[in-house]
């Protein structure tokens, strides 16, 4: 995590440059993990597009919670 350079941010503002993974399918972008540690206490945030007739492998959580927001499509 760093600070924008050439760019004043008020004191105890991080910064943290974002990936997005992307292939023919669409893209998927991390918007925050713990393990930054930023201090609270969601697990992972994420930022996923996907093209027309596309649908994302499944995977299995023993306890967990999700909160989406569908932004367009």
């Amino acid at each position: 995590m760093s600070a924008l350079p050439g760019r004043s941010l008020p004191e105890g503002i991080i910064v943290t440059p974002l990936q997005r993974n992307a292939d023919d399918r669409g893209s998927l972008v991390e918007v925050f993990r713990k393990s930054w540690q930023t201090g609270i206490e969601p697990v992972q945030w994420n930022f996923v597009e996907s093209g027309p007739n596309v649908l994302r492998g499944f995977h299995v959580h023993i306890w967990h919670t999700d909160y989406l927001v569908l932004v367009r499509g």
